[in-house]
């Protein structure tokens, strides 16, 4: 196959130009996102386990609810509704002692072993976490 003028332009630049637009996204992120943390304080408390710095959003009375965001996503979530009104947090905080937090790497969550910890790692630190918070 022979490409001519453009086409091998943007066969063998492209991606390259791709790679280099992405990296530079990142970094602008990067120097951003200690700007949106002044801007937007965590709102919870902050629990150690393993060496990482879990974001924990708690309130309430009665039995327990651990709320876990997907991903993306941060605790803020369960707070948040598209018309205003109370958010799942607030609803069940009525009856419940509810707690969200923030996963490990997502909102104000340490990022933890470079992205390395998967959804099981992430499972095995939950009782940690709960024992911290007296759970």
């Amino acid at each position: 196959m022979v490409l001519e003028g453009g086409m091998r332009f943007l066969f063998f630049r492209l991606p390259g130009y791709l790679l280099f637009t992405a990296l530079v996204l990142v970094g602008v992120q990067a120097l951003h996102s200690d700007d949106m943390q002044r801007t937007f304080p965590a709102a919870g408390s902050f629990v150690a386990v393993d060496g990482l710095n879990f974001q924990v959003l708690r309130q309430g009375q009665g039995s327990p609810v651990l709320l876990l965001h997907g991903s993306p996503g941060f605790a803020d979530d369960f707070r948040l509704t598209g018309d205003g009104g109370p958010g799942v947090f607030e609803l069940l905080v009525v009856d419940h002692d509810v707690i969200a937090i923030d996963r490990v790497g997502y909102g104000y969550t340490d990022g933890g072993n470079d992205g390395a910890l998967g959804l099981f790692g992430q499972a095995d630190l939950l009782p940690g976490l709960l024992a911290a918070l007296g759970g």
